[in-house]
């Protein structure tokens, strides 16, 4: 029905020291070993499965400013400058594309919410704009129901969750990346309060810090060593669809669903 998790090949040789260990195989955890490689920092990337097997690839695929908490909106202006030239950066298609994510406006309660995070979001220079209905309906022709207005933003985007965390651990391993896939962690020991290594079920691997990246895992890792990791786990309905004609040309949400295009035209 969907296209699958692009295929890695894990490194041939089981360490059994480095600088730092990522615990999760997912997009965080192959986005801090890139960063961390291309540095020249020592790096292990240990995945129980398989490398974007579980929420990595199962998400969205959406690459956004629009509606974010405007805590976030410093970091996210950095991720997306990212995003802009990820493709080339790793040498490998990771279904980038900038085409914009419009929200659909119900109530007017609703456009008055995005019409103030629009001025907030200017203080960070992300350049969103209100839409009124005839504007939305241009951008979604076929649309139906009962909208006043929406919120766009043109410079957002979306990419390809089978593919994105699989072309950064790939150029990681170009960088020296050692890989484990298939491999649990079970604890991470301690000596005097630091981290000095980490038990898996292959062996221990001793370093000197450890990024736990593990998803709705990493609270009960973190729980072995009395660290209080305050995480909701929130459970969604996603499906997706053969390739079909119909092509929004935009991410678009509607507050209880939501859609976007993927590569293959599902």
């Amino acid at each position: 029905m969907g296209p699958g998790v692009d295929a890695v090949a894990s490194s041939d040789n089981f360490p059994t020291e480095t600088d730092v260990v990522i615990v999760g195989g997912g997009i965080i955890g192959a986005a801090t070993a890139l960063s961390l490689v291309q540095r020249g920092i020592r790096v292990v990337l240990l995945e129980k499965g398989t490398v974007a097997a579980e929420q990595s690839s199962r998400n969205w695929g959406w690459c956004r400013r629009t509606g974010r908490d405007l805590r976030e909106l410093p970091l996210i202006n950095l991720s997306m400058q990212l995003w802009e030239n990820m493709n080339a950066t790793l040498g490998r298609e990771t279904g980038f594309r900038r085409n914009g994510i419009v929200y659909g406006t119900r109530t007017e309660a609703q456009y008055a919410r995005h019409q103030r995070w629009i001025a907030e979001a200017k203080q960070h220079d992300i350049h969103s704009e209100l839409l009124s209905s005839s504007q939305l309906h241009e951008h979604l022709p076929q649309l139906q129901g009962e909208f006043i207005g929406g919120l766009f933003t043109a410079l957002d985007g979306r990419a390809e969750p089978q593919k994105a965390a699989p072309a950064m651990v790939l150029k990681a391993m170009e960088h020296g990346l050692n890989l484990q896939q298939h491999c649990a962690v079970r604890t991470i020991e301690r000596t005097n309060g630091r981290v000095n290594a980490v038990i898996t079920e292959h062996g221990v691997i001793r370093c000197q810090q450890v990024v736990t990246a593990g998803g709705a895992w990493t609270r009960l890792l973190l729980q072995g060593l009395d660290v209080t990791l305050p995480q909701l786990k929130v459970l969604s309905t996603v499906l997706r669809t053969r390739p079909v004609d119909f092509d929004p040309g935009v991410c678009a949400s509607f507050g209880s669903v939501a859609l976007r295009k993927r590569l293959d035209g599902g």
